[in-house]
């Protein structure tokens, strides 16, 4: 019998209310924190690095919407624009508010993405198992 194999596991379909309260914050940290950054970029000097990072993201989103069904094996791509724009936000105008966001984000979004890990790795143990046996759970 050939060992299992389970079908792609991603969050496409999982509703925002699904992530629970922290999640739900830290989402709302991490937007907030982006709004700010897109918002200082058009304040900055160096629009330049601003457009670059933006137009990648909004490219990457046409990108996603055309060719991909699953989120996850392209939001490696886009995590150097994210921080490009949260750096914009974290050397603004509002400095302080976004760090406050940044450092709110991480104490919120870290049990949940703890809790995420867990999840991956109990799944990973259990494929592990059922292809040592050889038989589906």
């Amino acid at each position: 019998m050939p060992p299992y194999s389970p079908a792609i596991v991603d969050y496409d379909s999982a509703p925002l209310l699904s992530l629970g309260v922290s999640g739900m914050l830290a989402a709302a940290c991490f937007g907030a924190l982006a709004v700010l950054g897109v918002v200082s970029a058009a304040r900055s000097p160096r629009r330049d690095v601003a457009v670059a990072a933006i137009g990648f993201l909004l490219f990457h989103t046409a990108f996603h919407l055309v060719w991909g069904e699953i989120v996850l094996l392209y939001v490696a791509h886009a995590v150097p624009s994210l921080a490009a724009i949260v750096a914009f936000a974290l050397a603004g105008p509002w400095r302080r508010a976004a760090t406050a966001l940044a450092l709110a984000f991480v104490l919120v979004g870290g049990p949940h993405n703890i809790a995420r890990f867990r999840e991956a790795a109990d799944l990973a143990t259990l494929i592990a198992r059922i292809n040592r046996v050889g038989a589906e759970p």
